[in-house]
Formats: C-alpha cells, sequence, structure tokens
C-alpha cells in the first residue's frame, strides 16, 4: 500500500487485488472509496470524516486522478472514476471485486 497526501486528506492505494480487500477491511467507516468506473484498477481510499458532499471538488477530482494513473489505463481520456462513502462497498465472490450496495450513492467524475 502507498499513502498519498492530497491537502490536509491522505489517499491509500492498494496495489493488487489482495492488497484492495485489506484496505477495505481497514479503513474507517467514513472514508471515501474510488474506483474505474468500468474498468479494473487500483483502490484509493480518502481518509476522512467527512461526508462525500463536504469534500472540495479538486481533492475529488484529484483523488480521482490518482486512482487513474495507477493503472493500465493511464493515457486514457475521459474516463470516468466512481466514489462513494466506503460504507457503500462491500466485496464482491471473487478477490479484490467490489459489489456496491446502493446505486444511488455512487458519484463519477471524468477524468
Amino acid at each position: 500500500m502507498r499513502i498519498i497526501r492530497v491537502e490536509n486528506f491522505f489517499c491509500t492505494i492498494g496495489q493488487s487485488a489482495r492488497e484492495n480487500w485489506l484496505l477495505l477491511e481497514q479503513s474507517s467507516q467514513t472514508s471515501i472509496f474510488f474506483h474505474l468506473s468500468s474498468f479494473p484498477s487500483c483502490y484509493v481510499i480518502l481518509q476522512t470524516e467527512q461526508k462525500v458532499d463536504q469534500i472540495p471538488e479538486h481533492v475529488i477530482r484529484s483523488c480521482a486522478e490518482i486512482c487513474k494513473n495507477n493503472t493500465k489505463y493511464r493515457e486514457l481520456k475521459g474516463i470516468y472514476v466512481d466514489y462513494t462513502p466506503i460504507s457503500n462497498v462491500k466485496k464482491g465472490s471473487v478477490v479484490g471485486e467490489i459489489v456496491y450496495r446502493k446505486s444511488r450513492k455512487v458519484f463519477r467524475v471524468k477524468i
């Protein structure tokens, strides 16, 4: 796992499927989860006690860019990154896979 500072926040990046799941287990339920919308990617977790709508837009964009830049899709233009409270994320049936509990709580940003 890697940790990157974005202003006054810390982002943790999973670097493998197993590490991603470990990151889910270890993160606070108030954290924000980032993942590419239509492609496999690392998990980026924004450690925060704030709600999604309280996070500055430029911090959301920075975390989304970190997510995209840590994948083989880093050169694609106009790719979407999902973000949602980590409490809205649960493990899927395959290591590294996730499922959103409620799709209405998932937001997207185009990077």
